[in-house]
């Protein structure tokens, strides 16, 4: 079972004026979408997971609007990226960010424990285990 981390930039694009992180923007994605594509093709990977809307959004080639229980808690075979030339499954997740309300949210954690469900014997089933666990990436504990 091996994961490669990679993001949309690979850099901070820096906080808001009014606090928080900025979003990266699309020409931001646009000029880092070369490396991301060498990250994916090189690793070639079975199964993806985003880590958030924006992600997810770019991965699909779609707006979404909410993670929802159209997403979070379900698995797509898709070209991710329009990058690997080939489907894979991907498994979108919420972003474990401490300023992300998502989380208490209600039924979203009914929806993590179906992404348990689905990794549960898969080849994520330990990335997914180690998203869950609050020492391992900052922000909630979404056990």
């Amino acid at each position: 079972e091996n994961f490669k981390y990679t993001a949309l930039v690979n850099y901070f694009p820096g906080y808001q004026e009014k606090g928080g992180h900025k979003v990266p923007t699309k020409e931001e994605t646009a000029n880092e979408s070369k490396k991301q594509k060498k990250t994916i093709t090189d690793f070639n990977p079975e199964v993806l997971v985003t880590i958030g809307k924006l992600s997810l959004t770019y991965c699909l080639n779609q707006k979404i609007n909410k993670l929802d229980d159209n997403y979070i808690g379900k698995t797509f075979n898709v070209n991710p990226y329009g990058m690997l030339g080939k489907e894979i499954i991907v498994i979108p997740l919420p972003h474990p960010s401490g300023a992300s309300t998502w989380i208490y949210k209600e039924g979203n954690k009914l929806l993590l424990q179906k992404v348990r469900f689905h990794t549960r014997k898969g080849v994520m089933s330990r990335f997914v285990n180690l998203f869950f666990r609050k020492d391992i990436l900052k922000g909630h504990s979404y056990a």
